[in-house]
């Protein structure tokens, strides 16, 4: 049931166009405007109520790690699978919710079910569905090896199939399509996050500074005592 992951590309937001290395707070907001969609959702995915604090935290977290990113992909990776271990450490009980914008009851009844599978399916099932992400990029975001993703994933699958019966692959599809409509709940994490990250430089760069002229003054010292010291 699981081969169409295969060979699905990668969503528009982690194949957006950059230039990289990044660099200035303008170009840092452009990749976590583009980024948030996919933790936001991701989170909310796996830990329900938890997925606002998942999210500030991989944001802020990323901050340390953007200008090290050499592409988009590399990039996307990092935040999905960042977005997974803060969600680990968030919530691994069953995540009961009505998905935003899901209004039929046989695909509300989807949603509870993948909200009651095993934390690791629900990993497996919505990077490979939701993310549209093949089975390797799936066992990387992970951690874990190409054959536990499957075997996760196959978990989930038959678990839902159960349920869904002959209506399965149409359910999936939709829980899919309803996974990547729903929109964030705002940019305000965003903008506080490259604000916060903007003052974080400049006191870096003071730091820096300083201690260049400090250095700078200790020689200009030694210089001047070994000359006093010449004969």
């Amino acid at each position: 049931m699981s081969n169409a992951t295969e060979t699905s590309p990668a969503p528009p937001e982690r194949g957006r166009a950059f230039s990289f290395p990044i660099r200035g707070r303008k170009a840092i907001e452009l990749l976590l405007t583009a980024q948030y969609p996919t933790v936001s959702r991701l989170s909310h995915g796996l830990c329900g109520d938890g997925a606002e604090a998942v999210t500030r935290k991989v944001l802020s977290k990323s901050l340390t790690a953007i200008e090290r990113f050499k592409g988009p992909v590399e990039a996307g990776n990092w935040y999905l699978h960042h977005t997974i271990l803060e969600s680990r450490h968030v919530e691994r009980a069953a995540v009961n919710w009505p998905w935003p914008g899901v209004e039929e009851p046989d695909l509300q009844a989807f949603f509870k079910a993948f909200g009651s599978l095993p934390f690791q399916q629900r990993e497996a099932f919505l990077l490979s569905y939701g993310e549209k992400m093949d089975l390797r990029a799936t066992a990387v975001a992970m951690d874990c090896s190409t054959t536990a993703a499957q075997t996760h994933l196959s978990a989930a699958e038959q678990s839902l199939a159960k349920l869904s019966g002959d209506n399965f692959e149409g359910l999936r599809a939709r829980f899919a399509e309803a996974y990547r409509a729903s929109p964030p709940p705002g940019d305000l994490v965003i903008a506080g996050t490259s604000r916060r990250h903007a003052r974080k430089r400049f006191w870096l760069r003071m730091l820096r500074l300083i201690q260049l002229l400090i250095a700078a003054g200790a020689l200009v010292l030694a210089w001047r005592i070994y000359r006093s010291m010449s004969p």
